[in-house]
């Protein structure tokens, strides 16, 4: 499997599992929603329903694109690869392409807000770096296992 297709696809589905998989404390979101007025909560869950739309249309699109690749190239070699590789680049692209409300930073009113708001940002920041490590590492099991 040394393909770069692979690599892409392979470390991208699996950093996407683990992202789901992690144990991310719940503690720090609430603490942080309990800070917030009522107006500020609106704001917020508004915030949460756009990203997960976004990220849900940029899944079916980039599911539908790989199906599509799929369906005319069937006999193409590392197909299983270029198929993840689309689901998964277009998937993110569209997440960070897309042009989004303003951050709930925008939103926040008080240091005790900002501060529990860049405790979360950080979280999830770590979260994605650490899934794309082990994704990759992932795909070097996966890849010299098959050897």
């Amino acid at each position: 499997m040394n393909n770069i297709s692979c690599i892409v696809g392979i470390t991208l589905i699996l950093s996407s599992i683990i992202m789901s998989v992690l144990n991310l404390k719940k503690d720090k979101f609430n603490n942080f929603v309990e800070l917030l007025n009522p107006e500020q909560k609106k704001k917020y869950h508004e915030i949460i329903v756009e990203r997960i739309t976004v990220y849900n249309v940029g899944m079916i699109i980039g599911i539908i694109l790989g199906f599509l690749y799929y369906y005319y190239n069937k006999k193409d070699k590392y197909i299983f690869c270029k198929v993840l590789s689309i689901m998964s680049v277009v998937k993110i692209g569209i997440y960070y392409f897309y042009p989004k409300k303003p951050l709930m930073l925008n939103h926040l009113t008080d240091e005790k807000q900002v501060q529990a708001w860049t405790e979360i940002y950080s979280t999830m920041k770590n979260r994605w770096k650490q899934s794309m490590v082990l994704g990759f590492i992932g795909y070097l099991f996966i890849s010299y296992s098959m050897k």
